[in-house]
């Protein structure tokens, strides 16, 4: 920039010089004051065109004393603000609207003028990023963008939005009542209408911002990925006729009659801990609970998620009502004894009691072990109001399931009762896996050809049974819970 000026200021110099021998003093004047004005407006227009600062200062006014508020949300929160931000303006008619890169900087900075030009403050085509809504979908949203809207006669404001180490708000307007207002508006339109609510997610935390193969944006905090949903009725479901009538009238009921609950003076947070060995139906029952329950956001956490409750829980109250699934929370939530996340336990504990009684949020955790389960929550009925043990099926269970997962195929000739009898003792999982082992057993005496259906005789589950048991060494045998008499 300087050396242009300097070039400039040499041209009008020599042409001075060489005219000024043959003008007037006037006149000579008069150029010099001609010339240096072209160029001075020349350079304004352009730097107009370059500079964040004075693109907004030719808008709004060089004068006008702006207020600047700023508010930081959660990343993942960019696209519920995003969408707020861009349906408040369209009402009006006079916006503006400049791209810039990521840079990081607050708005105070960048309209800040700067005669000379600040490269942190250039006007250049915006980057996008792929943000996803749903599990199928997915926009593009600028990393940043500044809007320069006329709100009266010449009256003006400006609004900053921007992706970086946090979702960056920020508005400088003449009067702090109008800031408190749109601050306000967002708060609580992105809340009402954010692309979460009433959705099934995952919550998961990471230090990095990076992107991954199916799309999912994974942000410093919470990585929150969309659950596929999954058609789930109550003849898909196969639980004890005890659980599923407990299971209907404190989660399903309880979530569609809240408002009549609710002013009965009953609290609207409940906590159920559901443990059993593993492939008992614990997390089939709560895929079910979660794929099912409609009008109600579902938040699945596990592994390092436990260690983020707070976070977890403040999710939950701002998109409830809301159902959130705790998995395998002996992993953090031990007894003290043996707990090395002493912090994360009490948090837990603080957060169960720190409920309103209008907060519309059911947890529900999973363990294997119930033993190591810390007492202090286990045992206290206003952090958690109910334990349901799921105990390996009866054989009448062990039947329903294996007309499940027999639904695909030919069973003309095969006597699922005497199955279901044979395999007394055994999980829901062992029977699922028995199941698809037979199927491939069956195909294998086929040598693989297509067929419509596969047909399934007894004498491939008991190829399966021998092929399973055979191998199994005593600690596989605690884990598969089958009798010894199975075969």
């Amino acid at each position: 920039m300087f050396s242009r000026i300097l070039v400039v200021a040499i041209v009008i110099f020599l042409i001075v010089t060489f005219l000024g021998k043959h003008l007037p003093d006037w006149l000579t004047f008069s150029l010099i004051t001609v010339l240096s004005g072209s160029y001075a407006f020349y350079e304004y227009k352009r730097r107009i065109k370059k500079f964040i600062d004075l693109k907004i200062a030719s808008i709004a006014g060089f004068r006008t004393k702006f207020q600047f508020y700023t508010v930081s949300y959660s990343q993942y929160r960019y696209v519920d603000i995003y969408n707020i931000v861009n349906n408040y303006i369209s009402q009006f008619k006079d916006i503006t609207v400049i791209e810039t890169t990521n840079n990081g900087y607050l708005l105070s900075y960048l309209m800040d003028i700067d005669w000379f030009g600040d490269k942190d403050k250039h006007i250049t085509k915006g980057t996008s990023m792929h943000f996803k809504i749903s599990h199928e979908e997915e926009i593009f949203v600028p990393k940043q963008r500044i809007w320069v809207v006329k709100k009266g006669e010449k009256e003006y404001f400006v609004l900053h939005l921007m992706f970086y180490e946090h979702t960056y708000l920020e508005i400088a307007c003449l009067e702090e009542e109008f800031a408190d207002e749109f601050i306000a508006l967002v708060n609580k339109e992105s809340v009402k209408n954010s692309i979460y609510k009433n959705k099934l997610l995952s919550l998961h935390y990471d230090s990095e911002i990076q992107g991954n193969e199916s799309g999912t944006m994974n942000y410093r905090g919470a990585n929150i990925a969309f659950l596929p949903p999954k058609v789930m009725t109550e003849d898909s479901i196969v639980l004890e006729e005890e659980i599923a009538t407990i299971i209907k009238r404190n989660i399903f009921d309880f979530f569609a009659h809240k408002d009549k609950l609710a002013a009965q003076n009953v609290p609207l947070h409940r906590g159920f801990l559901f443990y059993g060995s593993p492939g008992t139906g614990k997390t089939y029952t709560c895929h079910y609970i979660s794929h099912t329950l409609k009008d109600a956001t579902c938040i699945v956490a596990s592994g390092d998620s436990l260690t983020h409750i707070k976070s977890v829980c403040n999710l939950a109250r701002m998109l409830q009502p809301a159902l959130v699934i705790l998995e395998d929370v002996d992993l953090v939530f031990a007894s003290r004894e043996i707990n090395a996340y002493g912090g994360t336990l009490g948090e837990l504990m603080d957060q169960l009691d720190g409920f309103k009684a209008d907060d519309n949020i059911v947890f529900i955790l999973t363990t294997n072990s119930l033993d190591r389960i810390e007492s202090a929550i286990k045992n206290r009925p206003g952090r958690i109001n109910q334990i349901i043990h799921f105990d390996v099926p009866t054989k009448n269970l062990r039947f329903k399931h294996f007309q499940n997962y027999l639904l695909p195929y030919d069973i003309s000739d095969l006597d699922v009762s005497a199955l279901a009898q044979k395999v007394d003792g055994v999980s829901q999982a062992f029977i699922k896996d028995l199941v698809f082992r037979a199927v491939q057993i069956a195909l294998e005496e086929n040598n693989y050809q297509d067929v419509e259906k596969v047909c399934l005789q007894m004498h491939h589950f008991d190829v399966a049974l021998r092929e399973i048991i055979k191998y199994n060494n005593q600690a596989a045998y605690s884990i598969l819970k089958y009798k010894d008499d199975i075969l």
